[in-house]
């Protein structure tokens, strides 16, 4: 029979053993995510300092850019108000489809990544920081303030 030293050594050993495969499984899975997630960007993806300017957004097309996000939630949520309507009063109509909004809405956030990316390799503040991504940050719901008890 074995004494408790012998069984605290032997669960000693198991969690060390333990530990080290798992460090070991981190870092081999480190470098399998690593390679997994980087690819080399495409001939028209290689971005030169000179390009970025370009990327940048004036006042003007920030604001038009804001707008095309509120557009595209207005449609979107119309659309939904529709398909809701008739499926309550059970019209013979298909459903009406919010691809071609969720699209814009994608490319949209496009556009303000990039900028986003433009102003940070420059060192610059740029003129959408107040823009938000329509599909994360903009659509974000708003928590009920609740009234504070006397």
């Amino acid at each position: 029979m074995q004494s408790n030293q012998q069984y605290k050594n032997l669960a000693a050993d198991a969690l060390a053993n333990m530990r080290a495969a798992m460090a070991a499984g981190s870092a081999r899975w480190g470098a399998v995510a690593a390679k997994a997630n980087y690819r080399e960007p495409l001939p028209g993806e290689r971005v030169g300092k000179a390009d970025l300017p370009g990327w940048l957004l004036t006042p003007a097309q920030a604001q038009g850019i804001a707008m095309q996000q509120e557009l595209c939630h207005q449609l979107i949520d119309l659309l939904a108000k529709m398909n809701e309507n008739a499926v309550v009063y059970e019209l013979p109509l298909p459903p009406m489809a919010t691809v071609a909004a969720a699209e814009r809405l994608l490319q949209v956030d496009d556009v303000v990544k990039k900028c986003r990316f433009a102003a940070a390799k420059l060192g610059i503040e740029p003129v959408q920081a107040k823009l938000k991504f329509t599909l994360y940050e903009a659509r974000a719901p708003k928590r009920a303030q609740q009234p504070k008890a006397a």
